[in-house]
C-alpha cells in the first residue's frame, strides 16, 4: 500500500522469495522492495542472483527488529540498501526523487561506500567540480592526494570542462615555509580556489592561512566527508 501511495498507477508484482523474483518473466522492475522478517530467512545464493538479475533497478530491503544483531555478523545484503522497516518508507521516497530526477544522487547499488555515508548525512554532491591540482612538499601525501582526486573524478557528474578557477589542494605543513609560499601563489593565480590542509588547525595557523589566500582549512588527518565537503563548498 506504500509503495502505490510513492508511486501512484504503479505496477506491483509480488513474489515470495528473491529466487522466484529473480527467476520470474515480468518485465524488469525500477523498484525492488524486500522485506526480511528474520535473519538467514533468505538464502546468500538466491540474494546473489536476485540483485544479478535486475542491475538496473534500485533496491530497498527493510529488514525486521529481529535482524538488527544478524547485519553486524553476517549480513548478506549490500549495506547501501538494507534498512530498519521504519526507514523503508524515507528510503522509497528518496528512490522516487531518484527516478525523477536522476541527477538528485547517486543510485545505490553503483555508489561508494562514501557517497552513501554523505547522502545519508544530506550533503548535496556538487554538480561539477572544477579542475583540481595537488601542491605537498611531501612526496608521498601528495602521491595519497593525487589518488584521491582519481578517485574524486571516476564519479558520475563530477567532471567539468571549465578551466577557472581551478581548485588547489594545498598541503600547508611545514607552516612557516608553506604560508609564505600559498601568499606568493595567491598573488600569481588570483582566481584559484585553495583547500588548505595542516596538522595543526589551532586558531592562529587558521587565521593566518586564510589571510595568506586560503579559501577553506581542513584539519589533517581528514575524514572524507570533510575534504569532500570542503572541496563542494569551494566549487560552489
Amino acid at each position: 500500500m506504500h509503495v502505490v501511495r510513492v508511486f501512484p498507477g504503479a505496477s506491483v508484482r509480488h513474489f515470495d522469495s528473491p529466487d522466484a523474483a529473480a527467476n520470474s518473466a515480468v518485465e524488469p522492475p525500477d523498484i525492488v522492495l524486500v522485506v526480511q522478517h528474520r535473519p538467514r530467512e533468505f538464502s546468500r545464493s538466491g540474494v546473489a542472483e536476485l540483485i544479478a538479475s535486475q542491475p538496473l533497478a534500485s533496491f530497498v530491503v527493510g529488514l525486521g527488529v529481529w535482524c538488527a544483531s544478524a547485519m553486524r555478523s553476517e549480513s548478506i545484503w549490500p549495506e547501501a540498501i538494507a534498512v530498519s522497516f521504519e526507514d523503508v518508507p524515507r528510503s522509497l521516497a528518496r528512490e522516487a526523487d531518484l527516478l525523477t530526477n536522476r541527477d538528485a544522487a547517486p543510485p545505490w547499488l553503483t555508489s561508494g561506500r562514501e557517497e552513501v555515508f554523505l547522502l545519508e548525512r544530506g550533503i548535496a554532491l556538487p554538480a561539477i567540480l572544477p579542475p583540481m591540482i595537488v601542491d605537498s612538499p611531501d612526496g608521498a601525501f601528495a602521491n595519497t592526494l593525487a589518488d584521491l582526486v582519481v578517485e574524486i573524478r571516476k564519479r558520475p557528474r563530477l567532471h567539468s570542462t571549465t578551466t577557472e578557477p581551478v581548485v588547489v589542494i594545498w598541503d600547508a605543513d611545514p607552516i612557516e615555509v608553506r604560508v609564505r609560499q600559498l601568499r606568493n601563489r595567491r598573488s600569481q593565480y588570483p582566481s584559484d580556489r585553495v583547500v588548505a590542509l595542516t596538522a595543526m588547525p589551532t586558531p592562529p595557523v587558521i587565521e593566518e592561512l586564510t589571510r595568506a589566500g586560503a579559501d577553506i582549512v581542513v584539519a589533517k588527518p581528514f575524514a572524507f566527508d570533510a575534504f569532500y565537503e570542503a572541496l563542494a563548498a569551494v566549487a560552489s
